[in-house]
């Protein structure tokens, strides 16, 4: 891809309607995104993520994304996938409940549907593996999400199903977010790589607009972009997140947020400023130089608590 990830946020587009500029993505902006936590809600109040991810090759992407959400506070957290990966998943995270995929990744019984249609937030694709079986499970997700208006988050294995169904990716809708990083969103953009003369903000504005959802642009300084046009940019890359997993983490970490009620742009940028965030407490509380995605689950409530906190002593 021919831009690069350097561009700088705060500078405006031309090329976007309204003078549309570049925001940075700082604690004290999201700070206010936080979901409340009522000391007399339950469970359900909290939301329902159901997750098609995993497979017998990529089990530990399906333990990555669930327990990010759960972890990030939404109330109930399904499964659903291969046996192999419900076995694994049971044992490192016994809060997460299941339903079943055959070997192929179809769903077995009508149940998936079921819960689908009264889940909160689904997020469709870490490690889920490219059958066609598998790809046809994506796009009838994705279809009956974008049309029920369910908030949605399709990430790896569910993008490679996405770009082959063009028309499906520009009918999204406002609810979801997808997240690439740099190849998948080539291919998302139908092998087009990246202007070099455009920069990468402004590009995720258009395509953002295109397929009327909310882009995460992952990369060393990840851009959040919205259909109305609005971006905005981490500006502090940390080579310690350049790592398999983490991008199944942040899928996670939005599913979560969805399932709490946040809005897919709102949503999208708390959970990148999170990740960083959780990302520098490992670093500097282990006096670490590198990290693996699994270490970032438990700074996840730590960062939230301190975001709200913040909060509210400003308030």
């Amino acid at each position: 891809m021919a831009a690069s990830q350097g561009d700088y946020p705060g500078v405006s587009s031309s090329g976007l309607g309204g003078g549309a500029t570049n925001e940075p993505l700082t604690p004290e902006v999201v700070a206010a995104l936080v979901p409340d936590r009522p000391a007399e809600a339950h469970k359900y109040r909290f939301g329902r993520v159901l997750a098609l991810a995993g497979s017998e090759a990529f089990p530990g992407a399906a333990l990555l994304c669930v327990r990010a959400a759960a972890r990030c506070g939404a109330g109930v957290v399904t499964l659903a996938s291969h046996p192999t990966v419900r076995s694994v998943v049971a044992v490192a995270a016994p809060e997460i409940t299941h339903l079943s995929l055959d070997p192929e990744g179809a769903p077995i019984g009508p149940g998936l549907w079921e819960r689908l249609d009264g889940a909160s937030a689904v997020l469709v694709g870490p490690g889920l593996g490219r059958t066609q079986p598998t790809r046809d499970l994506v796009r009838a997700a994705v279809r009956r999400c974008t049309g029920r208006g369910i908030p949605l988050v399709v990430d790896a294995d569910g993008l490679v199903a996405l770009a082959e169904d063009q028309d499906l990716l520009q009918a999204l809708g406002p609810t979801t977010i997808v997240t690439p990083h740099a190849a998948e969103w080539q291919r998302l953009r139908g092998g087009r790589g990246l202007a070099a003369d455009q920069p990468l903000w402004s590009q995720a504005a258009d395509d953002a607009r295109t397929w009327g959802a909310t882009l995460i642009a992952k990369g060393a300084r990840s851009t959040v972009a919205e259909p109305g046009g609005r971006t905005a940019t981490w500006p502090h890359p940390n080579p310690a997140l350049a790592t398999g997993g983490t991008g199944d983490v942040l899928a996670g970490i939005c599913a979560g947020l969805l399932a709490q009620g946040l809005s897919a742009w709102d949503a999208a940028r708390l959970a990148v400023v999170v990740q960083a965030l959780a990302a520098e407490r490992v670093l500097a509380q282990r006096r670490w130089r590198t990290l693996l995605a699994s270490d970032l689950w438990d700074e996840i409530p730590a960062v939230l608590h301190s975001l709200a906190a913040a909060r509210t002593s400003a308030s």
